[in-house]
């Protein structure tokens, strides 16, 4: 029993289509662009961890909603990418003993970064996103999963 992972991009309210891991892994390391985004200004897509047993899906794990600025090319922003190390790193460093300060003071730097990495990269789906991703999943699992 293994998983993976599966993507699917969102073109319009209700206009969701599967996309190669291998296209969305380029995206973030920036070798891929998506020209379709550059005009709202960002890509959001949903991201569907899904159990396997042998290469047949059997459950899903998590779906996630997430959104990534582009600049005009339809590209990863360096800036957002910055930001976002940024603000991973300072979500981690809140799980470290405080620098300084009394030990009854709460630091809550974590917390805030995690509200602001949140904010940053996730979307609602409206109903009609949801339904399209349930078929979509339903119809690449080629059995209903969601």
């Amino acid at each position: 029993m293994g998983f993976t992972i599966w993507f699917f991009i969102r073109h319009a309210e209700a206009d969701i289509r599967p996309v190669a891991l291998q296209a969305m892994e380029d995206f973030f390391h920036g070798r891929r662009a998506f020209p379709e985004a550059s005009t709202r200004g960002y890509l959001e897509f949903a991201e569907v961890q899904v159990g396997l047993s042998g290469r047949r899906a059997t459950q899903v794990y998590r779906v996630g909603y997430f959104k990534y600025k582009v600049d005009s090319r339809g590209m990863v922003d360096p800036d957002e990418q910055h930001r976002r190390m940024r603000l991973a790193s300072e979500m981690a460093a809140g799980r470290l003993p405080p620098p300084f300060g009394s030990p009854d003071i709460l630091d809550a730097r974590d917390k805030f970064a995690a509200r602001a990495y949140d904010h940053m990269g996730r979307w609602r789906p409206a109903e009609g996103d949801v339904a399209a991703l349930r078929d979509a999943v339903n119809r690449r699992a080629r059995r209903e999963l969601l």
